[in-house]
């Protein structure tokens, strides 16, 4: 949240046991950022300045849950 988001956005994660990372793809499959989580996180948040207007994948590498966002 917000989605759609201008520069940033929070990701609330799954209950998770083990440190993971939270990946954020753009449409085309590019990576373009991996967040490192600590153990136990419940949310994250993510910059998207300089990212182009589009739908963004947020990939959490633990669970495997995924959500799309818009960005601006």
């Amino acid at each position: 949240y917000p989605n759609p988001a201008s520069e940033a956005f929070w990701v609330e994660l799954p209950e998770f046991s083990e440190p993971s990372t939270l990946s954020v793809y753009n449409a085309m499959g590019r990576l373009m950022t991996r967040i490192p989580l600590p153990e136990g996180a419940d949310r994250v948040p993510v910059r998207a300045v300089g990212w182009h207007p589009g739908v963004y994948t947020v990939v959490h590498e633990a669970s495997g849950a995924r959500v799309r966002m818009v960005v601006n």
